[in-house]
């Protein structure tokens, strides 16, 4: 199954930016984080499409082979009650832009606020929109994540 597929390696992207996260010592750690949370984003958006949006085959959305994160942004989150979703993403991928483009300075402090909220919205789209619940052991992960600021 295809949605399935995509939620799982959505998943997995999460976790491995979560544990990126947890690790303090690794240089250019926000960034990496920021690219691989966009990832999961982008991939359970895509599950999203291809579960529930029937009509829209997510090979043939764009000119390109799949739909940017922008374009999954804007056919998912259509509703005045999930602008929170959209904004908080895009917020996310915004800071990605300039890093992954350009240069910007050390944001810790800002980005951890990002992704912290990210985090938790993320958890929210699967639970609520894609109807999956989390195992135990991905609750524990992200609890890890939850309360790694406070050990700092």
């Amino acid at each position: 199954n295809v949605a399935h597929t995509l939620l799982k390696n959505s998943i997995s992207a999460l976790f491995c930016a979560i544990e990126i996260h947890n690790k303090p010592k690794i240089e250019y750690r926000y960034p990496n984080v920021v690219v691989i949370l966009l990832n999961a984003w982008e991939l359970a958006l895509k599950a999203y499409i291809y579960k529930f949006q029937k009509n829209k085959k997510i090979t043939e959305l764009s000119d390109w082979r799949y739909p940017s994160l922008d374009k999954c942004i804007h056919l998912v989150f259509v509703w005045d009650d999930t602008l929170l979703y959209s904004s908080s993403i895009r917020k996310l991928s915004e800071y990605r832009n300039k890093i992954v483009h350009a240069f910007t300075s050390d944001l810790d402090e800002v980005m951890y606020s990002a992704i912290f909220q990210n985090v938790i919205l993320f958890w929210r789209f699967i639970k609520d929109f894609l109807k999956e619940e989390f195992t135990k052991g991905m609750i524990d992960l992200g609890t890890r994540f939850l309360d790694c600021h406070r050990t700092w």
